[in-house]
């Protein structure tokens, strides 16, 4: 039965390669996608009637099968049914697959009211023709696979940044009073873990917006030997310490959520920009410090909210090439709260580790 359904399949192939001469139609396989080249909705339309027939035949086929396995006791000829049966369910999965991607290919033209434009090019390594033998021999679970995925935005993953802190509107320079707040750059850092993410398409597979969640780390390694100070009111100052820490850092964990625009392209969709807005829920904060005296080491760590900010939102922008991808985030709302310390405003630039 297998080779009776394998010569069927060849001389449907074999129908349709020769049929290219008469009215040019072409079949071939790419690396991604199956293009049957037709001059209408009525071609593809045809095309997906000659899929229902092979299905219908492999369906038959495969209930002899499965009826000549049930009765057959012989451990070796069922071993080899078995395999055969295994086979043309992977036969009819591909076909089945065909038929989703002609609908979506159809769906397609009705939108853009277009013949498709495909290349046309004999000499493409890239789109190599199939022989009718070649034909079962295909991955076709990887092909339709590939060929069936969506659009995918990039925020999902874990990103490496460092802070800064700049003025009002942008400023590089930080406002008077504020000497306490300078960052040694190097060492204030940022890690996020971007757990979840939901793509929603607007345009094919290229073009869409991107929503999800995260937890990310922030931690301000202060510059300068100050101690970070909290009034009875919540006004936070920097007191001179006169000690040589090995570190002073204020640190955050904070809940993210993204709206994001991204778009793709080119068709292969490697560049990637993206824009949006990523508000944020502080979850905790503390401030740590070490340093020394004589030969004795101490670490004093406080937990407390040092009037830094509940709520926030940003700007962000993300971009990247296949696997480079680099963001940067700017907060809108002051790091402390309105009147309890100068205005500052957190920027993240960095880089993203690992997609997932």
């Amino acid at each position: 039965m297998r080779k009776l359904s394998m010569t069927l399949i060849a001389i449907f192939m074999l129908f349709n390669l020769q049929a290219q001469d008469a009215d040019t139609t072409q079949i071939r396989i790419g690396k991604s996608k199956i293009i049957i080249i037709k001059e209408g909705v009525d071609r593809l339309e045809k095309g997906r009637q000659e899929f229902v027939i092979q299905i219908d035949s492999l369906k038959e086929n495969l209930v002899v099968l499965q009826e000549e396995l049930k009765n057959n006791r012989d451990e070796l000829t069922r071993k080899k049914l078995k395999l055969e049966l295994e086979n043309l369910e992977k036969t009819l999965e591909a076909y089945e697959n065909g038929i989703e991607n002609i609908d979506e290919e159809l769906e397609n033209f009705s939108e853009n009211n277009d013949d498709f434009d495909f290349d046309n090019d004999d000499n493409d390594d890239n789109l190599p023709h199939f022989s009718p033998d070649e034909w079962n021999d295909y991955d076709w679970r990887s092909h339709w696979k590939s060929r069936k995925s969506k659009f995918r935005g990039h925020w999902s993953g874990l990103d490496l940044g460092f802070n800064m802190l700049l003025g009002e509107n942008f400023s590089g320079e930080l406002p008077e009073g504020s000497d306490f707040l300078q960052l040694n750059v190097g060492r204030s850092m940022s890690f996020s873990l971007n757990f979840l993410q939901i793509s929603l398409p607007i345009y094919k597979k290229q073009v869409g917006f991107v929503v999800g969640m995260g937890l990310k780390w922030n931690s301000y390694e202060l510059k300068n030997d100050y101690t970070l100070r909290k009034a009875d009111n919540g006004a936070i100052s920097g007191e001179v310490s006169g000690l040589d820490y090995e570190k002073n850092k204020l640190s955050t964990l904070n809940l993210t959520l993204p709206l994001l625009f991204e778009m793709q392209f080119p068709a292969n969709k490697k560049f990637h920009l993206t824009a949006g807005v990523v508000g944020s829920l502080r979850l905790t904060s503390h401030y740590m410090r070490e340093y020394s005296i004589g030969e004795e080491n101490f670490m004093v760590s406080q937990r407390d909210n040092f009037s830094l900010s509940q709520l926030s939102y940003g700007l962000t922008v993300r971009f990247g090439y296949s696997f480079l991808n680099f963001y940067a985030n700017y907060s809108l709302v002051p790091l402390f709260e309105k009147d309890k310390a100068p205005a500052v405003y957190p920027l993240t630039v960095g880089l993203t580790l690992l997609r997932f």
